[in-house]
């Protein structure tokens, strides 16, 4: 795999809060290529869900591009991403910091439905939610991880802070010639 390889088939995970959303789209921006959210692909108005099945044929036609970031977890289709992947960035924010977030993100978009989310489904308080935001640390970052490790054979990297995150956009400016 050439230098340049690595930066056309972009996976950016991490528990919801920790910045996937936005660093995905300066990401995206800088390498001038698609932006998929998977949160978008997945949910279906009024917060209705995709059937497994159906949701797979989705993943597996989203991937099939040669040039994307993917931004989003959905360990259900770990097996049709991570493979495809040329490059696997993985952000790990402190769980208060993440969960500060979603809570501030639902007190100033209740109501509204964010670009990254599908038609109809309006920000909301969910305890829940908040739950799993808190738990990810301990249950589902790890799921990832070990699943990238068994399905991706190239670098998985750990971005952990807001300087990483701007440190790997200006290191992706030279590794991909733009």
């Amino acid at each position: 795999m050439t230098i340049n390889n690595v930066c056309h088939r972009i996976l950016v995970t991490g528990t919801c809060g920790a910045g996937k959303t936005t660093f995905s789209k300066k990401l995206a921006g800088t390498l001038n290529v698609p932006l998929i959210h998977l949160d978008k692909e997945f949910w279906q108005p009024n917060w209705g869900q995709l059937g497994q099945e159906q949701w797979r044929v989705k993943v597996s036609d989203l991937v099939k591009g040669d040039n994307w970031v993917i931004e989003g977890n959905y360990s259900n289709s770990f097996d049709i991403r991570f493979p495809r992947a040329t490059m696997i960035l993985h952000l790990e924010v402190h769980r208060l910091v993440c969960l500060y977030r979603c809570i501030k993100r639902s007190l100033f978009s209740y109501g509204k439905v964010r670009d990254d989310m599908a038609p109809d489904c309006p920000e909301r308080f969910d305890l829940n939610f908040y739950k799993y935001v808190w738990n990810f640390h301990k249950i589902q970052g790890p799921r990832v991880l070990k699943a990238a490790e068994e399905l991706f054979d190239g670098e998985i990297i750990l971005l952990k802070s807001k300087d990483d995150k701007e440190q790997f956009l200006k290191k992706m400016l030279n590794l991909c010639n733009i």
